[in-house]
């Protein structure tokens, strides 16, 4: 009897294994949820065109498997762009954990750097700041952050429109890399936002002067709140140039040769006032 009662117990605890295993292994994850099987119809109704002939049971499974690998944000990315989701999920390969959670963040909006291979790229060696740029800011972002790398994408994430074409157009024209310091000036555009961005676009030409520039970036806070003259810290070196210039030129002079040259034409022009003081008149 009692070992009887052991091979019942050794029995008991095996099936309890096994029915653990079941709940939270691969036959667990493959029985579709509620919340996959609401997803699913509601996609079903939203974005009947793109589901077309594919069955609810198909779009089931493929969701349920999607979800079993990136959890919950498959879900909610299937929910904001469809059937699609899927695909470029799939097409993502390694970094699909990656292009699932920018489609349950972004949405549609996602497949603008997902389903192009320059901009997935940048998405992939750059990090979701990268994306998040694009996302924001299309068609300006992919050549700042091509260029000027992660510190692009901080900045111009942080920035609105306006200032991000501003910023555009200084990389076209080569004033931003020829500030010299472009890593640090677009780290004051991420830390201060619109703010910084704007006060750069109108001070580029002072902020070449390489005082000015130091100036601003050891401490830009009062120069954008306005506190501070950029134009005097950038005229500072120039006045003293030409002091120093002054002073040289000074200290080079013969003013024993000036004055006495003064003297003689001093003593000319009385000589020649003279002359003319003792001609007769006409």
């Amino acid at each position: 009897m009692r070992m009887v009662s052991q091979y019942r117990l050794r029995g008991l605890v095996g099936l309890l294994a096994v029915l653990w295993l079941a709940a939270s292994g691969p036959l667990a994850q493959a029985v579709p949820t509620k919340a996959v099987q609401d997803a699913v119809e509601y996609v079903s109704r939203k974005f009947a065109a793109e589901v077309g002939q594919e069955s609810t049971e198909t779009l089931t499974a493929r969701l349920t498997s999607l979800a079993a690998r990136h959890g919950d944000e498959a879900v909610t990315a299937f929910r904001k762009v469809g059937p699609r989701a899927l695909r470029v999920a799939a097409e993502a390969g390694e970094h699909a954990n990656a292009a699932v959670r920018l489609m349950a963040r972004h949405g549609d909006e996602a497949l603008w750097v997902l389903e192009n291979p320059q901009r997935m790229s940048l998405f992939v060696k750059f990090g979701d700041d990268a994306a998040e740029a694009m996302v924001r800011h299309k068609g300006v972002a992919t050549p700042l952050i091509e260029q000027f790398h992660e510190p692009a994408a901080r900045a111009i994430k942080a920035i609105d429109g306006q200032n991000a074409r501003r910023v555009a157009m200084m990389a076209e024209d080569g004033s931003l890399a020829g500030l010299g310091k472009t890593d640090a000036v677009l780290a004051v555009i991420e830390k201060y936002g619109n703010r910084a961005a704007d006060f750069i676009w109108r001070n580029k030409g002072t902020l070449a002067v390489g005082a000015a520039l130091a100036a601003f970036l050891d401490d830009p806070e009062p120069f954008i709140e306005g506190t501070r003259d950029l134009a005097t810290v950038a005229a500072g070196p120039v006045g003293e140039t030409i002091k120093e210039t002054a002073r040289e030129s000074a200290q080079r002079t013969n003013w024993t040769a000036v004055w006495a040259t003064a003297l003689v034409l001093a003593t000319l022009l009385l000589v020649l006032r003279s002359l003319r003081g003792g001609r007769p008149r006409a």
